[in-house]
């Protein structure tokens, strides 16, 4: 279990108000419980009785943080990392950490976390991985997002449903939708976080999947490299019926191995029993062509034809993988190597978080990709793109922020946690030198 250092100020609240109970001046301010999230109980000194008090409700913004963020923080924050790194390490990461956990902490943002960072820190080693997991978690209050693959699915399918009738579908994107974990809820004083052991196993499955990915990129890159007769359009479309054709193959390939396992001609295994996104995107295809009337003969090839369909090109999370893909096959094609060692994690993350998000932190390299003609034109959503390019940019949308919040919401969270809440917790990893 985790827990945040409490100042005495952290629960000792100033007068507030006299009592409605007992009449007592100046009475409560002892102990503040903030409970459900949405309200939160005052103890009065003088005759204990309770009185529970609303909050108002939050409309926090949401910032996603790539891993290489939440790296460079534990580096500026971690007391053992060597100065010869600390010298040539950027201040601006520990301002920049300042500046996000004071907001989280004022309730004006929230950084959710993703399964994409527990999977990149924990190839890391133990004792990095308990650092970068407590800074990632301590910016997203326990607020989680879903799996890439489960918001492209849950996006295939709720598409499927209004093509299948020819319904015009709209988009509602919506955080709360795709996270674990109330977005725009107060929070608790006390954070709980379970730090389970790393399983070996795990970790070197991780590293080699990595290592297939970085081997099949880079031959893909080098293809790109070489083909120069190819638009950037007709590489969209090259990587958009790629989609299809991968989701198709896999599938079928599951399929089949399931009728062998009904028919007892093999023994099933675990993988067996917990079906991959690929699979589970497909059973619930199914269940969409059979609601509207299609028979089990029927539904099958109606699937293949929806996964081939032309439209499938305006799911979020499939056009902007694939613009980002045509982005990186017209970059190489003029000479430009984009990090060809792992931009899948990168890809997925874009492509399933941005439209959800006020604003998200990337790398230079992906700042180049989205920043590639014609994706800025394609790209038809309101959030921000920062990079360390622009850094000075992203300090700035954030005091932008703070300078927008009225002074009543200030007012309460001071009065709720206390005068000295918003202080950053810039000594968070200071007990992982002892």
């Amino acid at each position: 279990m985790t827990f945040p250092v409490l100042r005495p100020n952290d629960l000792i609240r100033p007068p507030y108000q006299k009592c409605p109970f007992c009449g007592a001046p100046d009475s409560f301010g002892v102990l503040v419980i903030v409970s459900m999230g949405r309200n939160y109980t005052r103890r009065c000194k003088r005759c204990r009785r309770l009185q529970r008090i609303p909050l108002p409700k939050l409309a926090m913004k949401v910032v996603y943080l790539d891993q290489f963020v939440v790296s460079n923080i534990v580096k500026a924050l971690d007391p053992t990392t060597k100065p010869e790194t600390l010298a040539r390490l950027d201040p601006f990461w520990r301002l920049l950490f300042e500046k996000l956990h004071r907001l989280c902490k004022l309730h004006i943002i929230i950084c959710p976390d993703s399964p994409l960072h527990y999977d990149e820190s924990v190839v890391a080693g133990n004792n990095a991985f308990r650092k970068l997991k407590r800074i990632y978690e301590l910016l997203s209050a326990g607020t989680t997002f879903y799996e890439p693959e489960q918001v492209r699915n849950e996006q295939i399918v709720a598409f499927a449903r209004t093509w299948v009738t020819g319904e015009q579908h709209g988009w509602n994107f919506d955080a709360q939708e795709i996270t674990h974990g109330r977005v725009n809820d107060w929070r608790g004083h006390l954070q709980l976080t379970l730090n389970t052991g790393i399983i070996p196993e795990l970790i070197e499955e991780l590293r080699e999947a990595r290592q297939k990915k970085t081997q099949g990129f880079s031959s893909v890159h080098t293809m790109w490299q070489n083909d120069k007769n190819l638009g950037f359009w007709d590489w969209f479309r090259e990587e958009r019926l790629g989609l299809s054709k991968v989701l198709m193959q896999e599938v079928t390939k599951t399929l089949a191995r399931q009728i062998q396992i009904r028919q007892q001609q093999i023994e099933p295994t675990i993988e067996d029993m917990l079906p991959d996104f690929n699979w589970r995107l497909f059973v619930a295809l199914h269940r969409v062509f059979r609601n509207v009337g299609l028979s089990d003969q029927k539904a099958v090839p109606k699937i293949w034809e929806f996964l081939t369909a032309e439209k499938l090109g305006e799911v979020p999370y499939v056009r902007i993988s694939c613009l980002m893909f045509a982005a990186m096959a017209q970059l190489a094609s003029r000479g430009k190597k984009i990090r060809p060692n792992h931009p899948f994690n990168d890809v997925d993350m874009v492509s399933a978080y941005l439209p959800y998000c006020d604003a998200i932190f990337v790398d230079k390299e992906i700042d180049s990709v989205l920043a590639e003609k014609p994706i800025p034109s394609e790209l038809k959503y309101s959030t921000r793109v920062f990079s360390p390019r622009s850094r000075k940019a992203f300090l700035d949308f954030l005091d932008q922020i703070e300078s927008e919040t009225s002074p009543s919401h200030i007012a309460t969270v001071r009065d709720v946690y206390g005068e000295n809440w918003e202080k950053p917790y810039v000594e968070v990893l200071q007990k992982f030198s002892r």
